[in-house]
Order: C-alpha cells, then sequence, then structure tokens
C-alpha cells in the first residue's frame, strides 16, 4: 500500500493536505448546497449546531431540514474523527416533525458512526431534533494537541474593548494616586490602541472643560 513519490511537487501540496488540515481546525464546517455545522468544544462537552444556510428543497421545510440532517449527519461523523472529538457530544440538528424523518436521521448518524474505530454510544433522537451520544476518549483531541489558550484571552476568544480597559486603567491610577499621595509621575504601559483611546479621551474631556471655562 505505500508507494515511492518522486515528483517535484511538495506531496501535501498536490493533493490539498494543507487546506484539508487548516479547514478540521475550523469552528465552521460547510456543507453541500449551502448548509453547515458549527463546532464549539467546552470543557464539558462538544456542541455541534447544524445550519441549512441558503439550501432550500422544493420550498418544502420539512424536505429541507430532512436533507440537510442526513448530509450533517456523515460530515459530523467525519469531523469526529478527523479531530478525534471525545466525551459528551451533544448535534442539534434541524427541527424536524415527521417522525420518519427523525429516525431516518437518526439511522444515518448510526450508520456514520460505523467507520469510526472509537467506540460510541447514540442516544435515540430527542423531539427537539437533538442527538447525544459519547465517543471515546483516547487522547486529547486535535485541537488541543495543535494550539495552545492564548494568552491574551485565556481560550475565552474574546479580548476587553479599548474603551474598557482605558477605564479600568483610569481607575487603577486614581487607586494609585490615592494610595500614595507623595508620587509625582506615573509611567503607564498600555497597548497602543488602549493608549491611543486614553488620550483622544483626555482630548475630549479638556476639550469639555474649556468649553465650559470659557
Amino acid at each position: 500500500r505505500i508507494k515511492h513519490y518522486a515528483g517535484s511537487e511538495p506531496l501535501f501540496h498536490k493533493y490539498g493536505i494543507e487546506e484539508e488540515i487548516a479547514r478540521i481546525q475550523q469552528r465552521h464546517v460547510p456543507l453541500p448546497n449551502g448548509g453547515s455545522i458549527v463546532i464549539d468544544q467546552t470543557e464539558a462537552l462538544v456542541a455541534i449546531d447544524v445550519n441549512s444556510g441558503n439550501f432550500r428543497a422544493d420550498n418544502n421545510a420539512e424536505e429541507t431540514a430532512y436533507q440537510m440532517n442526513l448530509l450533517a449527519a456523515k460530515e459530523i461523523a467525519r469531523q469526529l474523527r478527523l479531530r478525534d472529538l471525545g466525551g459528551v457530544i451533544v448535534n442539534d440538528f434541524i427541527d424536524m416533525r415527521d417522525e420518519k424523518h427523525r429516525r431516518g436521521v437518526e439511522k444515518a448518524m448510526r450508520d456514520a458512526m460505523k467507520r469510526d474505530r472509537a467506540r460510541t454510544k447514540l442516544l435515540k433522537i430527542s423531539q427537539f431534533g437533538i442527538i447525544e451520544m459519547t465517543r471515546q476518549r483516547i487522547q486529547p483531541s486535535l485541537k488541543k494537541r495543535i494550539f495552545n489558550d492564548c494568552p491574551h484571552c485565556k481560550g475565552t476568544g474574546y479580548v476587553k474593548t479599548n474603551e474598557t480597559m482605558g477605564i479600568e486603567v483610569m481607575r487603577l491610577l486614581q487607586l494609585a494616586a490615592h494610595r500614595s499621595p507623595a508620587v509625582t509621575s506615573v509611567l503607564l504601559t498600555v497597548h497602543s490602541d488602549a493608549a491611543f483611546y486614553l488620550l483622544n479621551r483626555k482630548r475630549i474631556r479638556h476639550a469639555h472643560e474649556d468649553d465650559a471655562g470659557g
């Protein structure tokens, strides 16, 4: 099964492997016909949400949901293997009213997971279109092996706005001045964006004070 590659073009580039590696690290995974799944990892579980996007099947909402959920079931199983996600996994499919369709998606999910070597257990689909499952956790997920948490946001994906940071800085300066009245100068080191906000805020404040005094 192993063949020697003698081409000059890098193997990963030729077959688009680098693009595939980049794609399995993204939160948003596109599906055929315009739909998508969104994968969020938390400490407690993995949440996967199915979106229909602009896909429509014969202007029939029920059929649209069913067809998109079938596609999503296959892709979810594939992403679980590629990303090596384990633990409790909650799959939020598009709501379907037809019991036959709900069971069809449940079966599609079970069939898609048969290729998975990790031990899995799926519960029946709920009336809200949710399939809960567990997947054997053999090692940390691909995300944990490739990435470290951002030292600034601590893995939350959010950082404070310049306004919020500027207000916090001003409060700290006031506290320092209150505790040490003998201090004559303070050196403040902040991000350039926060510094611009503070300087502009100071100019606006002085302008208002001049207008009020003049």
